[in-house]
């Protein structure tokens, strides 16, 4: 009923108003408005002009010819690799089309060269209705009609049919696609980045051809843009999905959809707070929040083994426009080069800002917690200490990595969420599916050689703090939804020279207890000497353990140097009862000879466990010791001495 409303609404506005804006072409993407003032900033802009003139010596020196085959009835082949046939191969068509026609608007000649590759491109099928593949299609969409808006007036009748057809065909089978999404939620939950390109294509195209109706089911039809943005922001401004990296590819539709009813005069805007008060913009500004001090995200959820970059993207060109926020500002003047984005989206003139302020920062919703203990603009010097814990119940694109840590320290990612880069000719989800997303990938600690469960609800946040001295965070799992008859409670404690994390599991029967550490580093020095074989399962994703060793001795104490480049990092680690060390090198791709990264097991055989962990990067030669000890109100004390320097601490006990 509601939906029913808002589109009587926005039928009568349109009626009042008549058509939306006099269509002169360019007007969606791009409008001759952005053309006019890139022209005019070419003119008086050393950068924008090297930017302009960078942009077409490129697209006049591309050679068509290199472009990959497309495969115009890709979905008859056998094996069908979906993303090679509807994204590897058209994107750089499409991309070099846009490039192109950015490129024309200061040599006209260029049109010729992006009439071809579209023309080309039109001749592209879609086959049978393949969920999979509208999301790809959407993306090569958004940049074809903005390539074929920029150069329309250039274009014969036959060449307008020929595209026209093209995108007809393509929203089409996008229809089709969103509406099984829609009836079936292959994703696991409403909410998904596929849907919000499907809206986008929806969308576009409704603009683009008049067809109000398709915009208004964009906007509003199951699952549309309204939909996703009440539904998919999750605290102060994050994304509901479990990889930081799909957070970026489920947005940036959301946030072209609001530049191009902008851009077309339509009476809704998507930069409105959604329901309960949350916005697009907020979205954004939540990722200042997320990133470690080299610029780098937490590799968090699917990530396929890749790191990703915080660059000043097209997204954040748009963003300073339109908000004039100084972080976008800094973010911007970060990039070693501004792309050709900057040209019809930005601003010429970026003001030298202060970097902004960070501080430890608490996501309940989302289940994420940071813990920073160089906060203000000076976090960005990459001292002291940033650690998240994770308890997130959020299940698209979720790795079985809860109550794991990440961990930064002096200027370099010692503890990462491990995953391997795909490079080979193999299925990226064999990968994906068989190692990374397994326990065995994250520090956290893994029971009976088994990966977690999938969580029916969020893990139990005990406390949160962050004080002048110390930043400190304790999740739990007290329903035993990670491992059936197993609870479990970790506290991570930051300080100015070293990072507590302890972790406590306890059961009433007795388990394998394996506390995972994978270490990017050089190990230089360990406390363990004598290591006999140890025998991994041959399976996955034991079989991406290599060279596995198992100390003969059980220790109750362990301490191991590492180094990276001229960086140290030590771990002492307290453990009750005794456990045996297991050292295994982690391949980071899937190559014949793949790099490797140190994987460090203690194992334990017991109904309870309590593993301690100290972590330094400062003065790492001297001699730890840790004691731990109950106290009153169901709690512990932790008594650390480093060298001669005595440091206690209170912590929740769990059992």
């Amino acid at each position: 009923m509601v939906i029913i409303k808002k589109l009587i609404v926005l039928t009568l506005v349109l009626m009042i108003c008549g058509e939306l804006r006099a269509k002169e072409h360019p007007f969606l993407f791009t409008t001759r408005a952005d053309i006019e003032r890139a022209k005019a900033a070419v003119k008086t802009d050393p950068v924008f002009a090297e930017i302009a003139a960078d942009l077409v010596r490129r697209t006049q020196k591309s050679d068509i010819s290199e472009l990959p085959s497309l495969d115009f009835k890709w979905y008859e082949k056998k094996p069908l690799d979906i993303n090679l046939y509807t994204y590897h191969k058209p994107l750089p068509w499409a991309t070099l089309a846009r490039d192109c026609a950015r490129a024309s608007v200061f040599e006209p000649s260029l049109a010729a060269k992006v009439r071809e590759i579209l023309l080309h491109l039109s001749h592209f099928e879609f086959g049978p209705m393949c969920e999979n593949a509208a999301l790809n299609h959407a993306r090569v969409a958004a940049l074809a009609l903005d390539a074929y808006d920029i150069i329309y007036d250039t274009l014969s009748d036959a060449d307008r049919a020929s595209m026209d057809g093209y995108f007809k065909r393509l929203t089409d089978a996008v229809m089709k696609a969103n509406d099984y999404w829609v009836a079936n939620t292959p994703g696991g939950i409403p909410v998904n980045n596929h849907v919000c390109w499907h809206n986008l294509c929806i969308g576009m195209y409704g603009l683009f051809y008049d067809k109000h109706e398709l915009v208004n089911r964009s906007l509003y039809g199951p699952r549309g843009m309204e939909f996703m943005m009440s539904f998919g922001f999750r605290d102060s401004g994050l994304w509901g999905e479990a990889s930081l990296m799909y957070h970026f590819v489920a947005l940036f539709p959301i946030l072209q959809m609001a530049e191009i009813l902008e851009n077309a005069g339509y009476p809704v805007s998507l930069y409105a707070p959604t329901a309960d008060g949350r916005d697009l913009k907020q979205v954004y500004d939540s990722f200042f929040q997320l990133v470690m001090p080299d610029m780098y995200f937490p590799r968090i959820g699917d990530t396929y083994g890749k790191k990703q970059k915080f660059t000043a993207e097209a997204a954040y060109e748009i963003l300073y426009s339109r908000f004039n926020d100084p972080r976008y500002a800094w973010l911007i003047n970060k990039m070693e080069k501004r792309d050709s984005s900057a040209l019809f989206y930005g601003k010429k003139t970026i003001p030298k800002v202060n970097p902004p302020s960070m501080r430890s920062v608490l996501f309940p919703e989302q289940g994420y917690a940071f813990l920073r203990t160089c906060e203000g603009t000076d976090y960005w010097n990459g001292n002291g200490w940033t650690l998240m814990a994770g308890y997130s119940d959020v299940y698209v694109h979720r790795h079985l990595d809860k109550l794991a840590i990440i961990l930064f320290g002096d200027g370099h990612l010692w503890l990462a969420d491990q995953g391997q880069q795909f490079i080979g000719k193999g299925m990226v989800w064999d990968v994906v599916k068989g190692l990374n997303r397994h326990t065995v990938s994250h520090n956290t600690v893994m029971v009976d050689d088994k990966s977690q469960n999938d969580l029916s609800r969020k893990l139990d946040l005990v406390e949160f703090q962050s004080l002048p001295s110390l930043k400190r965070v304790t999740m739990a799992d007290y329903n035993s939804q990670l491992y059936p008859g197993v609870t479990q409670m970790r506290t991570c404690i930051a300080t100015e020279k070293y990072v507590i994390d302890v972790f406590q599991i306890s059961s009433k029967n007795i388990h394998k207890y394996s506390w995972v550490s994978n270490v990017a580093g050089q190990s230089n020095t360990c406390s363990v000497s004598d290591f006999g074989s140890a025998d991994f399962p041959k399976s996955m994703p034991w079989i991406y353990l290599k060279n596995a060793q198992r100390s003969r001795q059980s220790v109750t104490c362990y301490n191991e140097t590492f180094s990276s480049d001229q960086k140290r990092f030590a771990i002492d680690v307290s453990v009750n009862p005794a456990g045996h060390v297991i050292h295994s090198d982690y391949c980071l791709d899937d190559s014949k000879t793949p790099g490797t990264q140190p994987s460090r097991i203690i194992e334990v055989n017991d109904k309870t466990a309590v593993f301690v962990a100290v972590y330094r990067t400062k003065d790492v030669e001297l001699p730890v010791q840790i004691e731990i000890r109950q106290a009153v109100m169901n709690s512990l004390i932790c008594e650390l001495t480093i060298g001669t320097q005595i440091y206690k601490h209170r912590l929740p006990a769990l059992f």
